[in-house]
């Protein structure tokens, strides 16, 4: 009985995908001649008709391409300056890290190659992010950027004052809590802008 069950079962899905199959035919069937009753049937085709119909190809091809090459242009400078801005922002935290901790350290001999070392390290991120907020600022042509644009100029400027003013580089520098507090606070600051970008 259960053979016997299950033949009758795919017999009967079987005669059922036939009469589904049957009644997709007729229906493309039917299709086929309603169309063929809207469009009417030219047997010949002009030269203007041709020449217009390339025309329309050429422009649509034409339209294709410009939009592809300034959607192409855009999201290249877009993703240009999203690398920049990350850069920038992760030479940031370095720079701030190491002048926060050459600030609150003070001097000592026994240290002075650690000294050093922060010292060249904070000279050189700062000339860097320098260079980098040079490049953000030539890609933010758009007025809108007028602010983010000064803003970065200007941390520029004050980190330099901030960092490298008194007795930086010297063995008489004094441990300065209040300095450091400013460095972290003005590059948090910086950082919030760039996200803007």
């Amino acid at each position: 009985m259960g053979v016997n069950a299950e033949l009758q079962t795919d017999l009967a899905i079987g005669q059922k995908l036939a009469s589904s199959a049957e009644d997709i035919s007729n229906s493309l069937i039917q299709i086929e001649t309603l169309l063929s009753k809207l469009v009417p049937a030219q047997d010949v085709v002009t030269f203007d008709q041709a020449l217009y119909g390339l025309f329309v190809v050429f422009v649509g091809a034409l339209s294709a391409y410009l939009f592809n090459y300034f959607h192409w242009k855009m999201e290249s400078k877009k993703n240009r300056l999203s690398a920049l801005s990350a850069a920038l922002t992760s030479l940031i935290n370095e720079l701030e890290s190491a002048s926060v901790l050459y600030w609150l350290t003070p001097y000592e001999s026994g240290s002075q190659q650690e000294t050093q070392a922060l010292e060249i390290q904070i000279k050189s991120n700062r000339q860097l992010s320098s260079r980098y907020i040079r490049s953000i600022s030539r890609q933010l042509s758009a007025r809108q950027y007028d602010s983010v644009k000064k803003e970065l100029e200007d941390f520029d400027q004050e980190m330099f004052d901030l960092i490298t003013g008194d007795g930086f580089e010297s063995q008489s520098r004094v441990v300065s809590k209040n300095k450091a507090a400013k460095i972290s606070k003005r590059c948090v600051s910086i950082k919030a802008a760039i996200i803007t970008l």
